[in-house]
């Protein structure tokens, strides 16, 4: 095939989901805040869930409380999530949680977009011209975000490095490059 291009050649589109796990998951732990606070949470969460007469208080007010599955980063916000819907309940007034409801909002806040953006990879099989501006913009808002908290802050940069790791090629080819 003189002149022509074999399909080995042309560059794969890899799963954007899987990408965005791996560059969420890759931030989360290096971020030691957060890690420890995930950490605590999943502690506290279970041992509420082991608990008869506890884990029936919880889902009677329908604040079934999560715990962190290590393949998916998506759990971790989720746990959050749960503990926050928990909190709003005032199911932490008999039982002191190792988390402010304050510290869990603004983290809350700090990984939504990447939830939501996960979700849409999930469900509507998004092609790279779907991928690129959505990154573009994630990548925006964590740089631009208003958050006071230094330790916060430095979860979105780490955020943003490796989202930009994780997705070089998909941002920085000339294959995918519209005019």
């Amino acid at each position: 095939m003189n002149g022509a291009n074999s399909l080995d050649d042309l560059p794969l589109f890899n799963c954007s989901n899987h990408k965005l796990n791996l560059a969420t998951r890759a931030a989360i732990s290096i971020h030691p805040e957060l890690t420890e606070m995930i950490k605590d949470l999943n502690k506290i969460n279970a041992s509420i869930r082991r608990s008869v007469q506890l884990n029936n208080a919880f889902k009677d007010q329908k604040c079934k409380l999560r715990l962190e599955n290590l393949t998916r980063w998506s759990s971790s916000y989720l746990m959050l999530l749960s503990v926050k819907r928990a909190y709003d309940k005032n199911m932490f007034e008999s039982i002191e949680c190792p988390v402010t409801l304050e510290y869990i909002e603004q983290y809350l806040q700090i990984l939504k977009p990447l939830y939501i953006l996960s979700q849409q990879y999930q469900y509507n099989h998004s092609s790279i011209a779907d991928v690129i501006p959505s990154l573009k913009q994630l990548i925006n808002n964590l740089k631009t975000i208003e958050i006071e908290d230094p330790n916060q802050k430095k979860l979105c940069g780490y955020l943003v490095t490796n989202i930009l790791e994780h997705y070089n090629y998909e941002l920085n080819s000339a294959t995918y490059k519209v005019i």
